[in-house]
């Protein structure tokens, strides 16, 4: 059995919000897909559904159940290649669509998400908030959201930060903070900017820089060789067809004006402090650290581009207004995180690739990969291409299901070209 080839439904269960009812949907689902992304602070999927017959309370589903929205649907998938992970997880009803029902058939499609993203929308951040960002992180998720703590996963952040929730949503908060927070082990105020997101082992709120370092989960490769499994020999690049990659695309692989005018390289920064009305100011300037590609920035870019401010920022110092007593104490220091985060989120897509490979329910948004592209040029058939192949990251991920195939899209992100 290969990873591409159809997976087995092992569990596809819906139950009515009132618990009474229950139906097996295993034998009516024509496709399953399941999408993660670091910029979306939950899970979701679409299933379709395609039924015979009355199959509950002499009547079909939509209505038998009934089906109106909410209901919990319990999916567990399994992948024909052994110890893989797969997909084990309880998701909730959103949106129901494409409903078509007669007497003799029914097909739906359902749109799901995690049930924090019902929680989210009934829920407000109002309390005050004294501490890292992390601790304020998680006591939204587990007191708010009623995330247990072993489904979340929070990098240790260095700053504090007090804010009061305003009635905002968790999730608006949450992301928020993300811009805010600086990571443990920044140097010299180098890098800032944390992303929030759900993969199908919990909630992450991680560290770009940290996201970078990963270790490759897994490696893919691009060959224009067609392959079957009797004419396919192994090589160290390519040692099993399960690693080949099915299509690639290359979505972006610069776009200097728009970073520009964001101040993704080089800013102005201006701070007003209103305890005394004094005006300072600074000049930030990308740093080079790790990166995917393996490149620095500086050695691709010219040099005025990276050196000289295309952007001014201005903020208010908050200075003791979450203080109890009367105070000169400044809440946060904006000159470690104001202009990083902007540098570090634009700079982390520098380049994007859209690859699709034979499906591994091992791989989650913000998984580290490696890629190896092959040169189809007559001269140099076979050889590595350096300049795009490398590490990179998972921005998004789809796994796709239905009765023929098995396959994971996926959109992956990186801030430097290769070697």
């Amino acid at each position: 059995m290969a990873a591409k080839d159809p997976a087995s439904y092992k569990v596809v269960e819906i139950t009515s919000n009132d618990g009474k009812n229950t139906v097996d949907l295993r034998l009516g689902v024509v496709s399953f897909e399941f999408f993660q992304n670091i910029l979306s602070p939950v899970v979701t999927a679409k299933m379709r559904v395609s039924l015979t017959g009355n199959v509950i309370n002499d009547q079909g589903v939509y209505n038998g159940l009934p089906l109106r929205g909410g209901e919990k649907v319990r999916i567990k998938i399994i992948e024909q290649v052994k110890n893989r992970s797969g997909i084990d997880l309880d998701l909730y009803v959103t949106s129901i669509s494409d409903v078509i029902s007669s007497s003799q058939k029914e097909t739906f499609l359902l749109t799901l998400s995690s049930r924090e993203a019902i929680t989210n929308e009934i829920s407000s951040v109002s309390k005050k908030y004294i501490g890292t960002i992390k601790q304020s992180v998680t006591s939204i998720l587990t007191k708010i959201l009623g995330v247990s703590k072993n489904k979340i996963d929070i990098d240790t952040t260095q700053n504090k930060y007090s804010f009061i929730g305003n009635l905002k949503s968790p999730f608006k908060t949450l992301t928020w903070l993300a811009t805010k927070a600086v990571p443990e082990e920044s140097q010299n105020n180098s890098s800032s900017g944390f992303v929030f997101f759900q993969t199908k082992s919990g909630f992450k709120f991680k560290s770009i820089d940290s996201l970078i370092n990963q270790k490759p989960k897994s490696k893919f490769v691009y060959s224009q060789v067609q392959y079957n499994s009797t004419t396919f020999k192994p090589t160290p690049d390519l040692p099993s067809l399960d690693l080949k990659m099915e299509s690639y695309k290359i979505d972006k692989n610069q776009d200097i004006i728009r970073k520009l005018r964001l101040g993704a390289y080089s800013s102005n920064r201006l701070f007003f402090n209103p305890n005394d009305f004094s005006v300072s100011g600074q000049v930030f300037k990308t740093k080079s650290k790790n990166t995917l590609g393996g490149k620095k920035i500086e050695d691709i870019l010219p040099e005025d581009v990276v050196t000289k401010p295309s952007r001014t920022f201005t903020q208010v110092l908050d200075v003791g207004t979450i203080e109890p007593d009367v105070s000169k104490q400044e809440n946060a220091d904006p000159k470690k995180y104001l202009s990083q985060s902007v540098s570090g989120y634009n700079i982390l897509t520098t380049q994007k690739v859209e690859i699709s490979v034979p499906c591994n329910t091992d791989l989650d948004a913000g998984d580290v990969i490696d890629c190896v592209f092959l040169k189809s040029s007559v001269k140099e058939k076979g050889v590595k291409d350096e300049e795009i192949s490398g590490k990179y990251l998972i921005q998004s991920i789809v796994h796709h299901f239905d009765p023929e195939k098995s396959v994971s899209s996926m959109t992956l992100a990186r801030d430097t070209f290769g070697r």
